[in-house]
């Protein structure tokens, strides 16, 4: 039996070393070294996003980056949402993404969450309320791709 997952959600400026050591290796062990997909993980864009990390027995085995773009429609966009292998199929990829739309949801009621998801992941996001907005699959690093929208 797996212990609980808990989230937290914080800045990149509340990080401690440690922690964004920890993110980048989940990030790169899983993105670039199980599906063999060379990219930049390096992108400039996690000093301006919120970072959301699921811990179980006191180690990061989940992670998702939080991006918002001041703009009048209030929309955000989840990304790099990542589970060790050992904690897939569990359910935790589910309250990960919960726990992403509950902490965006307590900024802005209203506001509009996008993915950019692999698309053999699209089911399980519709299973989240997100729905295709995107014509068909595009590639994306060498993985297809689909864009999706939930609005809270």
């Amino acid at each position: 039996m797996m212990t609980a997952l808990a989230t937290r959600c914080l800045p990149f400026t509340a990080l401690t070393l440690h922690e964004w050591h920890d993110i980048v290796r989940l990030r790169v062990d899983v993105f670039v070294v199980e599906q063999d997909c060379a990219y930049s993980e390096i992108d400039g864009r996690d000093l301006g996003a919120q970072h959301m990390l699921a811990y179980a027995g006191g180690q990061l085995h989940g992670y998702a980056r939080i991006l918002f773009h001041d703009s009048e429609d209030k929309v955000y966009h989840v990304g790099r949402v990542v589970l060790r292998a050992s904690h897939r199929r569990h359910g935790w990829g589910t309250n990960l993404m919960e726990a992403c739309l509950r902490w965006i949801e307590k900024q802005e009621p209203k506001a509009i969450v996008r993915v950019q998801a692999q698309a053999h992941l699209q089911a399980w996001y519709e299973e989240l309320g997100f729905q295709l907005i995107s014509d068909k699959p595009y590639d994306w690093d060498g993985i297809p791709h689909v864009d999706m929208e939930n609005q809270l």
